[in-house]
């Protein structure tokens, strides 16, 4: 039996699990990968002015699901070209 839904471990900043292609604000410290992502924008508050979190956490092509990807700070904001995420 398949199950889609993930139960994650809870924090001050709840959870959510994101979809869609907009950019999102959001406050986390943690995104789990849900189906195969690709991040288009990420940024992590803890990172040097003027740093890329894209280019800090690597993320330039497809994550596989179940990768945890972990700010340096707080992830601010996350844009999605495809797959799911979860982030809290």
């Amino acid at each position: 039996m398949l199950n889609d839904e993930y139960y994650v471990r809870p924090s001050k900043y709840g959870s959510v699990k994101i979809t869609g292609t907009d950019l999102t604000e959001i406050e986390a410290h943690t995104i789990r990968i849900l189906e195969d992502a690709t991040i288009a924008i990420l940024v992590d508050d803890g990172l040097p002015s003027g740093t890329s979190a894209i280019t800090w956490h690597g993320i330039s092509s497809p994550e596989s699901a179940d990768i945890e990807i972990y700010a340096a700070g707080k992830f601010t904001s996350i844009q999605l070209s495809g797959g799911k995420v979860v982030i809290f």
